[in-house]
């Protein structure tokens, strides 16, 4: 899985060339921009599965700049090995991810700088929990 990361990453290296952005990869909290100029650019649809993938894994780099002592880790279930975020060593994980894979086979907007700041309060409001 972690190949498939490092592959997954490069991938999106690609698309921000083909797409005339910024050609460079993305790695910080300030890179929620361009993640969201590759959503609105409209040439990714719901079958570009590889794509989207790749967007989840550089939208799960980028919240681990914005959430202190966020990191990825994977989990394995009776469908496969996904990686997934996790806070700290407390049991919440989620996963960017298939965040993103749904909100587009739903059809919906997606905002990552919403999606990123919910995450962020959440994370912080459950870290208080625990």
């Amino acid at each position: 899985m972690l190949e498939r990361m490092q592959y997954l990453r490069k991938m999106l290296v690609a698309l921000i060339s083909s797409l005339n952005l910024q050609d460079k990869r993305v790695s910080s909290s300030a890179d929620l921009g361009l993640l969201q100029d590759i959503v609105d650019a409209g040439r990714l649809t719901a079958d570009d599965t590889d794509e989207w993938e790749a967007m989840g894994i550089a939208f799960g780099d980028v919240l681990i700049t914005l959430i202190p002592r966020l990191a990825w880790t994977l989990v394995t279930d009776d469908f496969g090995t996904d990686a997934v975020l996790r806070y700290q060593d407390i049991s919440l994980r989620f996963g960017v991810v298939t965040m993103l894979l749904r909100r587009i086979e739903e059809r919906e907007i997606i905002d990552v700088f919403h999606i990123a700041n919910w995450l962020k309060a959440y994370v912080e409001e459950q870290a208080h929990c625990h």
